[in-house]
């Protein structure tokens, strides 16, 4: 039997680029559960609204990312694949190059506007409000840090439950996830298991998910109803327990 070894400055050699390459900068991002916002509370001001009373939570959710600035490494990636909980995305996947943080941070603020613009739209025709009772609808969200679209299905929640006259919360404790539009199609959204990740954490027992995010799931957290929805219409209903045709994402 032979027994070859390495020499130990080779040996060395290797050691100090493996622990180089830990400390080197890698162009990804790190996404992580963020947290949940209940917008039945003060969290959310709504002209007209009536004051909730319940002990029930209606919240959006949000995930953590690192900004473009931010100095990602080897070991983060490391942590990432041996952390269900933590992801680890190449950059331009979420930011466009040389995008600032300032930039991201705008372009959030900018579709959570929007957001709150189609909710209040979709949420207005439910409740069969004229356009210019529609247009006097206004937001006031203490949050300043959060952004993005992803809150739309939870705002448009929100406003039905603060002007509408059915309390389709019943002291549940509820998460929604999802882009709405002014015709109250909900659209998918990045970083589903995370979401549900930071829902469980909050304590949540039902989770209104996009009906296209459902394939896309894999943490499913014990005692958690999680319903698959394609409107705002929908999403009220299945709240409201109006709808006869439950969907699971399973």
């Amino acid at each position: 039997m032979v027994r070859r070894s390495l020499p130990a400055i080779t040996l060395t050699f290797l050691t100090i680029m493996a622990i180089g390459l830990l400390f080197l900068p890698i162009p990804y991002v790190i996404l992580m559960p963020g947290q949940t916002t209940n917008l039945l509370q003060k969290e959310l001001r709504v002209t007209g609204e009536k004051p909730y009373t319940g002990k029930g939570t209606l919240s959006m959710v949000s995930v953590s990312a690192t900004t473009p600035s931010f100095y990602v490494n080897g070991s983060a990636i490391i942590w990432a694949l041996l952390d269900q909980r933590v992801a680890a995305v190449p950059k331009t996947l979420v930011y466009a190059p040389g995008q600032s943080d300032k930039e991201v941070h705008a372009e959030e603020l900018a579709d959570m506007k929007s957001s709150q613009d189609g909710a209040r739209v979709a949420a207005g025709n439910i409740l069969h409000l004229t356009p210019a009772e529609i247009k006097k609808t206004s937001f006031t969200l203490k949050d300043k840090y959060t952004g993005g679209p992803s809150g739309g299905l939870a705002f448009g929640l929100a406003i039905l439950a603060k002007l509408g006259d059915t309390d389709f919360i019943r002291n549940r404790k509820i998460v929604a996830t999802g882009t709405l539009d002014s015709a109250g199609n909900v659209g998918p959204i990045g970083g589903i298991d995370l979401k549900l990740y930071t829902a469980e954490h909050a304590g949540a027992k039902i989770f209104l998910a996009p009906e296209r995010n459902c394939v896309e799931i894999h943490h499913r957290p014990r005692g958690m109803k999680i319903y698959a929805v394609a409107t705002l219409q929908e999403a009220y209903s299945v709240l409201s327990g109006k709808s006869t045709q439950l969907r699971n994402c399973t």
